[in-house]
């Protein structure tokens, strides 16, 4: 579950928005650990209740990770052979996401807090203290999970509550994660509200994204061209958009880099005095000088609140939804689409566009009990293989 946004051979990771896991799980730790992975072997799951594909990373073709909910708990498996064959990853994370071919890192949601981290495509591992704790053995959604964000595999930040206080600032690390500096940055609001990990464009230009609680409460966007030491707001107007009398609107962002681009989208959602809300629209702004500007809104086609968006190499957004991938090559103000073949009845979603790949998770439909499908492509979805996952006991 992770997000890998590749930006011309960099990646930003924001860990968990990729989640498709459906439901709260304990999780597995992070043991500490440095050394040989396992001998490579086909891993088989444990035999039980109906399991989930909760993420997949690929670094290239061949070393990729994958995290699968089954018997009550998280697993994390390691493939060097492009899904050929499988292990279990000898640090059991609940998150692993590759930032390219050589460089992976694992975020611990466990008491442990101990932060993986592999420079040989996951087959060594160091594990060293990560800034942000997740506490015990919560039940949590991955989706709920906010981890760091790279911008290469040396350069990361990691917005989340200081230890003692639990008070929120942002930790800097520029060696992969194996030291954090904590920036205690200015002009980012101490008010509640649940701040989205940053986006960097390069070691000082950035954005983050504060989204407020409750209803007609607008995100704010901030900005940074020093590194994440002091942030100041900029955003694009506030777009149009009609609720009927008596009702609210719940503004759910989402904030995408990739060169000097940057894309805030925001979904909005009818909030009904009675009965369920309504997915309203998605809503897009582009940037293309790293905040200082922004062009008009426009929307994407109508979509499930639950489609994640990604950039892929060539600067494209891609998102899926139902049978189909749409792509924009203008940052959202034009789209096309193609279905994806696949069984009848399974949805997709958009789980990486890193390294030259697409991978897309195909899932059952709710009360099917079908296993769920990785599919990779490398021409931009005209083409997809199935990547075999980790062999399940029905």
């Amino acid at each position: 579950m992770g997000r890998v946004v590749d930006r011309g051979g960099r990646a930003i990771v924001l860990m968990g928005l990729a989640a498709v896991v459906a439901g709260a799980a304990t999780l597995c730790y992070l043991r500490p650990h440095a050394g040989p992975a396992p001998p490579a072997r086909q891993a088989t799951l444990a035999a039980g209740p109906p399991w989930s594909l909760s993420s997949a990373s690929f670094g290239d073709a061949q070393h990729g990770a994958v995290n699968v909910y089954a018997g009550g708990r998280f697993s994390t498996f390691l493939t060097a052979d492009g899904g050929r064959t499988w292990r279990p990853a000898p640090t059991p994370a609940a998150i692993t996401t590759f930032l390219d071919r050589d460089h992976a890192v694992a975020v611990d949601l466990g008491p442990g807090s101990r932060f993986g981290i592999s420079d040989d495509a996951g087959r060594t591992w160091q594990t060293v203290p990560q800034p942000v704790a997740f506490g015990g053995q919560a039940r949590i959604l991955p989706s709920d999970v906010a981890g760091p964000s790279f911008l290469d595999p040396a350069d990361g930040w990691w917005f989340g509550p200081r230890p003692g206080t639990g008070q929120r600032t942002l930790w800097r690390t520029a060696d992969g994660g194996r030291t954090w500096t904590d920036l205690a940055p200015s002009g980012v609001p101490a008010a509640d509200g649940r701040a989205l990990q940053p986006v960097f464009l390069d070691p000082l230009r950035g954005a983050l994204v504060v989204a407020g609680g409750g209803s007609d409460v607008w995100p704010a966007l901030l900005l940074t061209r020093d590194g994440g030491r002091t942030w100041a707001p900029a955003a694009p107007a506030r777009p149009a958009v009609s609720v009927p009398a008596g009702q609210g609107l719940l503004v759910s962002p989402t904030l995408l880099a990739h060169g000097d681009r940057l894309v805030l989208a925001l979904d909005t959602r009818v909030d009904r005095s009675s009965g369920p809300s309504r997915q309203s629209r998605r809503l897009l702004s582009a940037s293309a000088d790293g905040g200082a500007t922004w062009g008009a809104w426009a929307e994407t086609p109508p979509i499930s609140s639950a489609a994640p968006m990604r950039f892929d190499d060539a600067g494209t957004l891609l998102l899926a939804d139902g049978t189909r991938l749409w792509s924009s090559a203008d940052a959202g103000r034009t789209w096309r689409s193609r279905t994806v073949a696949g069984p009848d009845g399974q949805q997709l979603a958009l789980l990486s566009a890193q390294g030259g790949m697409l991978l897309v998770a195909r899932l059952a439909a709710p009360g099917d009990d079908t296993a769920p499908k990785l599919l990779r492509s490398r021409d931009g979805g005209g083409h997809w293989t199935e990547i075999a996952l980790p062999a399940v006991p029905r």
